[in-house]
């Protein structure tokens, strides 16, 4: 009978999300872990919308799944706002464009902000309430007589009438987090997508978030800066800034946002690097810097800067191999990409792309000994066994367009290492071909137009 009754808790969640909390009340308690049941499958699209995305980019079975009112906001895979939002984008990241992807984008964001009010003046009254809620923090505890890890297991209420600015800056999470949010989501496009526009709509919406150095988190906090963090803390991306940094160098490939990202990069360094768990080069840290520092430091090699260090400070090196490595930990000869959790699939496939970028933007000298173009060239080659053209046609055209520009470089260059005898040059032709054939026919093959 229990178990019914906790599958039946997990049920109602998915349906109706958490319950609201009453108005006059602050809650804090400790939230439980939920086991989501297999075979949740996301919001894909019909054939007839797949065909139509560029000109109905918020498709009539999106609105009639993920539009009930319902439907709440939170970060667990079910059915919710935030799934949908992501099932959204990345339908437009496989098939769709820099404009679909805009036009849906756009229509998020406005439905967000009208729904739940979100304004740029939020961040400004958060960072104005954070002293003011520290301090009350403090008089609660003082009158309490409380412990931090006492009033975690008492499940203590915080009554909003006596601590108002605790109260709102509870709120004010809310409405930052949602605003977060939004802002990962344009980064993202705008990374992929190397679109000036939604690189300035990605900045709009940073704008809405506070400085992050508002509510830092010390390395040893006290009990009422460990409630105010419990209370306040924005659930965002921890590296959305330099998420951003990194999406606007790749999109303007000029010094200045070269050296910027890198520096955003450093100071990354220096708080993950005071995480035990990063130091030993393990936990949810690491990845995430591993992969954007790779993506900075090829974006450096083009234009003659060493992105290894700053300040004297050594920041590591990465390269393909390493993502590759860190992709597949357990296995290097994985299979398709669809193995992969959804945010490692387009880590790996956007190091793809930004590898086989390197080095067709940097036009290869054949006889420059610095660049191994040949190792780019079966990158690419090998991304077509891994980025499905059925899941990632968007992705699998980039693929296949920057194999197609490097072999035509390569071509031009003398057999020196053997590549290009009729052996093993008939690899490559025929993988031209191939790639070609689906540049040439992307709409039928991809869109079944």
């Amino acid at each position: 009978m229990n178990r019914v009754w906790h599958l039946g808790l997990i049920a109602a969640l998915l349906i109706g999300g958490a319950k609201s909390l009453s108005a006059q009340d602050v809650l804090i308690e400790n939230e439980e872990t939920i086991i989501l049941p297999i075979g949740i499958t996301s919001w894909q699209g019909t054939d007839r919308e797949l065909r139509r995305i560029d000109r109905d980019a918020v498709p009539a079975s999106y609105k009639a799944l993920c539009e009930r009112e319902q439907l709440s906001f939170n970060y667990y895979y079910g059915v919710s706002q935030v799934r949908c939002h992501h099932d959204l984008t990345d339908w437009h990241f496989n098939f769709g464009t820099a404009r679909s992807a805009e036009i849906a984008l756009d229509y998020l964001g406005q439905g967000l902000a009208g729904k739940y009010y979100l304004s740029a003046k939020d961040a400004a009254r958060y960072a104005e309430l954070v002293p003011q809620g520290l301090s009350e923090a403090e008089a609660y505890f003082q009158l309490e007589g409380l412990t931090y890890e006492q009033f975690l297991l008492e499940n203590r209420v915080i009554a909003a009438g006596r601590y108002p600015a605790l109260a709102e800056l509870r709120a004010l999470r809310e409405k930052l987090t949602k605003s977060g949010h939004i802002a990962a989501l344009y980064v993202a496009a705008a990374d992929w997508y190397r679109s000036p526009t939604l690189l300035r709509k990605a900045a709009q919406w940073l704008g809405y978030l506070p400085d992050t150095e508002v509510l830092l988190v010390k390395e040893k906090p006290s009990d009422p800066e460990r409630l105010l963090h419990r209370v306040a803390q924005i659930e965002t991306d921890p590296f959305l800034e330099l998420r951003y940094a990194v999406a606007k160098a790749a999109t303007e490939r000029s010094e200045e946002s070269i050296v910027a990202a890198h520096e955003v990069s450093a100071r990354v360094h220096e708080l993950s690097s005071q995480d035990e768990g990063f130091r030993y080069d393990r936990g949810l840290k690491v990845e995430p810097y591993r992969y954007l520092r790779f993506r900075i430091q090829l974006l450096a090699k083009q234009i003659g800067i060493d992105a290894s260090r700053h300040q004297g400070a050594y920041l590591d090196e990465y390269d393909f191999r390493d993502i590759d490595g860190l992709m597949h930990p357990d296995e290097r000869s994985a299979g398709r990409i669809e193995q992969l959790a959804r945010p490692e699939q387009w880590e790996f496939i956007e190091a793809i792309v930004a590898q086989g970028e390197h080095a067709v933007q940097i036009n290869p000298d054949c006889k420059d000994d610095r660049y191994n173009h040949v190792e780019s060239l079966n990158i690419l080659f090998n991304a077509g066994r891994i980025v499905s053209p059925a899941h990632h046609p968007a992705a699998y055209r980039r693929v296949a367009q920057l194999y197609v520009d490097l072999y035509a470089n390569l071509k031009r260059c003398k057999d020196k290492d053997g590549y290009w005898t009729s052996g093993r040059r008939t690899q490559y032709d025929v993988q031209e071909r191939f790639y070609r054939r689906f540049l040439n026919n992307y709409d039928e093959i991809a869109l079944g137009r």
